[in-house]
């Protein structure tokens, strides 16, 4: 009888803890849309990729502002479908059968998979790392892009970085950030946004460890290579 009690209860906290977890899991989780780009050739260069998905990014940009809605942070994948392996090969399957992936033409040799995110906490940016760092590995991606919108703040290089959120310091300003990277190299450019609207813009290029940012190099978060790689 006694042991009975035990069990049920057992049984109860782990239908609670289940529950918990699966609520914590699901308002962190990141992901808000996938989709596949066809591409008519594969990008020769990160610096042609990278003129590629700034020209991009600013019509992207300008239609969800038209639109009066918040652009999503967005990863850019090009890849070419014949080196991908069997693991990206089983999530693109899967993704399409569940109706959560759209693939307009499956027999283009190119193409270029583009995730949308929401980023609510770190648990959220920390899950979108190891998202996209598989799908660099399972796809074999040669690059990818991370494009968002962000608020900067220019430092002098013997200042130091103000206390509170950069977002609330009179001197910050917004910007549509797009980074491309390689596994040695980031190519970035920042545009001002001023007003709803795209002005200056500055570019940059960081290399090997000197890369700043959760996303700016996620081939090295890589922990299990395919088989293809």
């Amino acid at each position: 009888m006694g042991h009975d009690k035990m069990k049920n209860e057992r049984s109860h906290m782990d239908e609670k803890l289940i529950k918990e977890l699966k609520e914590k899991f699901m308002k962190s989780f990141p992901v808000e849309f996938t989709a596949i780009r066809p591409m008519k050739e594969q990008y020769s260069s990160l610096e042609s990729y990278h003129k590629y998905c700034v020209d991009h990014g600013k019509n992207a940009f300008m239609f969800h502002r038209s639109k009066e809605v918040e652009l999503p942070s967005l990863f850019f994948i090009p890849y070419q479908r014949s080196l991908v392996s069997a693991r990206g090969q089983a999530f693109i399957q899967m993704g399409k059968k569940a109706e959560v992936l759209h693939d307009p033409e499956p027999s283009s040799p190119f193409a270029e998979m583009v995730v949308g995110c929401n980023f609510r906490n770190d648990t959220s940016k920390q899950l979108a790392v190891n998202i996209v760092s598989g799908l660099l590995d399972d796809f074999n991606a040669p690059y990818y892009t991370f494009m968002t919108e962000a608020y900067a703040l220019k430092m002098k290089n013997d200042q130091k970085m103000p206390s509170g959120s950069i977002s609330e310091n009179p001197e910050s300003k917004e910007i549509l950030m797009i980074h491309t990277c390689n596994q040695i190299k980031t190519i970035g450019t920042h545009v001002d946004i001023v007003d709803n609207a795209l002005k200056e813009e500055e570019r940059h290029e960081d290399m090997g460890d000197d890369r700043r940012g959760r996303f700016s190099n996620l081939f090295k978060e890589i922990q299990a290579p395919s088989k293809t790689n």
